[in-house]
């Protein structure tokens, strides 16, 4: 889903001068679900992601690092920023603080806490979909898989 932060943003989209590329996965706190087909911040109060994740690949990487990380703590500000590389296994995260991002650190189990969702992020061997591998799930403070 694309996110559209600014006036001036959608319509370089719209009027094709900017290939806007949507985050993987976004949560937004207190919002009534529905079905949208974009998130436009100012038909949303404002509102843009509290958290978002990406999963990266050999052609998303560098942008997300770098392009990606830099638009979602300068422009949308949004709290905390994970990454995750499905082929490598690596989760990382990132909480904003001054203006940029700071790495956050693994708890003991190589989890990571994030505080907008009250839960770890973190590994779980074992099927879904038929399909076993690790896969990201998140964690409650039971230690268990929500």
């Amino acid at each position: 889903m694309f996110v559209y932060y600014a006036y001036e943003q959608a319509r370089d989209v719209a009027a094709g001068r900017r290939y806007f590329r949507g985050p993987d996965v976004f949560y937004v706190d207190g919002v009534q679900g529905g079905d949208r087909k974009a998130w436009v911040a100012w038909e949303e109060g404002g509102r843009l992601p509290d958290l978002i994740v990406e999963l990266l690949s050999p052609s998303t990487a560098r942008i997300d690092r770098t392009v990606k990380k830099d638009l979602y703590a300068q422009a949308f500000r949004t709290p905390e920023y994970f990454l995750y590389d499905p082929a490598t296994l690596a989760l990382e995260g990132f909480r904003l603080a001054r203006g940029g991002y700071r790495p956050l650190a693994a708890n003991a189990r190589g989890r990571l806490w994030s505080e907008q969702l009250g839960l770890e992020l973190g590994l779980w061997q074992g099927v879904k979909l038929a399909v076993e591998t690790p896969w990201l799930r998140l964690y409650d403070a039971a230690i268990r898989c929500v």
